[in-house]
Order: C-alpha cells, then structure tokens, then sequence
C-alpha cells in the first residue's frame, strides 16, 4: 500500500480506477460455500432456513486478498495481449482500486 500511495503522488496527473462491486462479481467454488453458512429466520414464521453466499461477501477477512488475487491473476493472463496495463494494473493495485500518476495528459489516455 505504501508502495502505491507513494508512486501515486510522483506526478502531477492522478490516474484513480475502481471495480464496481468487486467482491460479488467474484465466485465462490461449490466446495467453499459451506463456510459461509448462515441462518435467517423470517419474524413472521418458526421456521429456520440456512443459506450460503455463492459470491465473495463484504466482512470475510479474506474478501481483500481474493479481490487482489483475481485482479493480478487476470493482469497475468493478458500479460502477452496488453503488457503496458498487465504491468499498471499488477505494480498499482490495492483490493479494487487503481492508483497512478503521470508526467502529462497524453500518457494517461
């Protein structure tokens, strides 16, 4: 993170990209569902009903690691295709947000 904030303010441009809604774009193997079993019960009925997320919810400890795991895994993917961003993308992440700067307008499109 320090890395980032500190390569965000070398220029006088800012260059800031979000992920809407990253972590429930994300989705959860079958087999890891299980741990995020939860219960509601509606206040009108008894009855009790388990759900599970099949997406990667907000409060999880590990929700910001998979968010940068899946970022810099696809950055690695398309390495070969667009290496310029692959490397922007991998040096300049923090969980959903992208943080750089530049030396001029030009360099930012």
């Amino acid at each position: 993170m320090v890395g980032v904030l500190l390569r965000f303010r070398l220029y006088s441009i800012a260059v800031q990209a979000d992920i809407m809604k990253m972590f429930l774009q994300i989705g959860l193997k079958e087999k890891d569902r299980d741990v995020t079993r939860f219960l509601w019960k509606d206040p009108s009925k008894d009855k009790l009903h388990v759900y599970r997320f099949n997406r990667v919810c907000f409060g999880l400890t590990c929700s910001p690691f998979l968010a940068m795991a899946v970022i810099r895994h696809h950055a690695e993917l398309k390495k070969e295709v667009h290496p310029e961003a692959a490397q922007i993308v991998e040096n300049n992440i923090y969980v959903d947000d992208v943080l750089l700067s530049v030396e001029n307008q030009e360099a930012a499109r």
